[in-house]
């Protein structure tokens, strides 16, 4: 059996949350902006509540201003990593846009969260354990 740190189950309890934050805001400008837009706006919203549930919860650390600057920095590669998969996903898959954007999220969410654990967790290895 595999046996997950407490922060990844915290982190993934958070992303679903996040990620229903994120579906809301991309549902409701799909049809006002191109999907890509719409997914960048969702993460930019979503980017918010994730921090400081994150940095809070999952993370048990302090909210500071570093991290704060950190953290949007830190999904980066998940916002180009999702873009260019959905591009693959909506242009030669032909899987619907209102679909494509969570397939990704599922895909790109595990490297996300390595990152997360190292922009915002204050000690070295999280819950003794490394991946």
């Amino acid at each position: 059996m595999i046996k997950f740190p407490t922060s990844f189950i915290k982190y993934v309890i958070i992303g679903t949350i996040n990620t229903i934050v994120h579906q809301i805001t991309y549902l409701t400008f799909l049809n006002l902006l191109n999907p890509y837009q719409a997914n960048v706006l969702g993460f930019g919203v979503a980017i918010v509540v994730s921090f400081f549930l994150n940095t809070r919860f999952t993370f048990n650390a302090e909210v500071t201003f570093d991290k704060m600057l950190k953290f949007p920095i830190s999904y980066i590669p998940h916002i180009i990593g999702s873009t260019f998969g959905m591009k693959i996903l909506i242009e030669v898959l032909a899987v619907p846009a209102k679909y494509a954007s969570l397939m990704m999220i599922v895909i790109v969410g595990p490297i996300a969260y390595l990152i997360a654990r190292q922009v915002l967790s204050e000690n070295e290895v999280v819950d003794n354990y490394q991946f």
